[in-house]
Parts: C-alpha cells; structure tokens; sequence
C-alpha cells in the first residue's frame, strides 16, 4: 500500500468512526485536513523519530496527534498507533468522561 493509500484509509477510518465531516488527507504536507481545533499529521514509514517530529510541529493549542499507519504495524488500520500530548489526551478523557460520569458514579457506589 502506497504512502497517499495509507492516508486515506486512516482518514476514512477517522471520519466514519468519530463522525467529523468534511475530512481529507493531504499527501503534501501528510496531514489530515480537519475543521478546527482538529490538527492530524500522519507519519506512514518505520521510523519513530519522524512521528514524534510531526507531534512536535503540531499547534499546542488545539486538539492535535500525530498517526502512525505502516507496514510494521499488523491488524489493519484500526491498529494505527495515535501519539498525542498529555495536556490534548486528558483533555479528550475529560470530555469522554464527562458522557459516561452516571455508569462510574453506578460502578463505585456497587449499584
């Protein structure tokens, strides 16, 4: 699977699953075009350095990650590893959190 494939299928993976329109990959600068405050950079070789370098040239100031999609990693796309901030990851588990509050607070009290 080329490089632009690669893109796309975690771009289509992304939109069918969170449901976020109007997303795109751009095979130039390797980033999913996504509206505000959405930035995916998407790294599709072996090595690690380079994921970590689109992480570290996203915005801090918006929901970002860097994905990584290639030929190493098995099970399909679903399978990508996702590499973001600790400040965006609790960000994103507050607001998980946040919709299923009612089934913890069931859990901890043992009803």
């Amino acid at each position: 699977m080329k490089r632009k494939d690669k893109g796309k299928a975690v771009t289509r993976y992304i939109g069918a699953v969170s449901g976020i329109p109007t997303l795109h990959f751009d095979a130039t600068s390797n980033e999913i075009e996504a509206p505000p405050p959405y930035r995916l950079a998407v790294s599709t070789d072996g090595a690690w350095w380079r994921l970590a370098a689109y992480l570290k040239a996203l915005p801090e100031d918006s929901i970002s990650a860097a994905i990584r999609y290639d030929k190493f990693l098995e099970g399909g796309v679903d399978n990508a590893i996702v590499a973001t901030r600790l400040s965006t990851f609790a960000t994103l588990l507050e607001s998980h959190y946040n919709t299923i509050q009612d089934r913890v607070t069931t859990y901890i009290q043992g009803d």
